[in-house]
């Protein structure tokens, strides 16, 4: 095997390792209640993310976001989280953390009450806090990614006192990423062409001057 043909073997390899590999692309979503615009409050007036005097004591807000098909590696990282006066966090329907007037940012207040409006009433509920800045993992491929940010205005710092009949302003501070590596489709990567040295391009032509000269002569 020549020089040449050595060359062009290995560009071919590294094209077809190049195609089979995995491309992936990291994604960040940033998720704030800073970001209003983002959440969508339930009836009852107000911003996305609090409500004035007057306004209902039981309330929640929620923000989606859609994950690309074939995303891996997904996750939710819960920075911050304050409540007034009551807090529950549900991601796609599971609750993740919880916050009290009377704990700090993460730190349980223990066992308590919680309605979560559809219903049921006041419910015995143990406030367990979360970890700031842990993450929690969705399985791959998901596609819907939901935030849920339920609040009971109580009016005191008592996680077993009930909701008040009417809210006496209300809301939450929330900060988070969701992260993912999106699938990309791999570069288009072509062979090189082997270019024939020079000296072979002499030797081909004389060859072809010589067979001709031949031919001319047998004339």
């Amino acid at each position: 095997m020549n020089t040449t043909t050595r060359k062009y073997t290995r560009a071919l390899l590294a094209v077809v390792a190049l195609a089979s590999s995995a491309y992936a692309a990291a994604a960040t979503v940033p998720v704030s209640s800073s970001d209003t615009a983002a959440w969508i409050l339930s009836p009852g007036g107000g911003t996305a993310t609090s409500v004035p005097n007057g306004g209902p004591a039981i309330w929640n807000s929620r923000f989606s976001a859609t994950i690309p098909a074939g995303a891996t590696n997904i996750r939710f990282t819960l920075n911050s989280f304050e409540a007034d006066d009551e807090g529950i966090i549900q991601l796609n329907g599971s609750a993740i953390a919880d916050d009290t007037t009377s704990s700090s940012n993460g730190v349980p207040s223990g066992a308590g009450n919680f309605d979560f409006g559809l219903g049921g009433g006041n419910v015995a509920y143990s406030f367990v806090g979360f970890t700031p800045g842990a993450s929690r993992s969705l399985p791959n491929g998901t596609t819907n990614f939901s935030l849920l940010v339920s609040i009971n205005d109580t009016g005191v710092a008592n996680p077993s006192a009930p909701p008040l009949p009417v809210a006496n302003i209300s809301d939450f501070k929330l900060g988070g990423t969701l992260d993912y590596d999106e699938a990309v489709a791999p570069p288009v990567a072509t062979a090189p062409v082997p270019v024939m040295p020079a000296l072979m391009l002499v030797m081909m032509a004389a060859f072809v001057s010589y067979i001709g000269l031949r031919r001319l002569k047998a004339k």
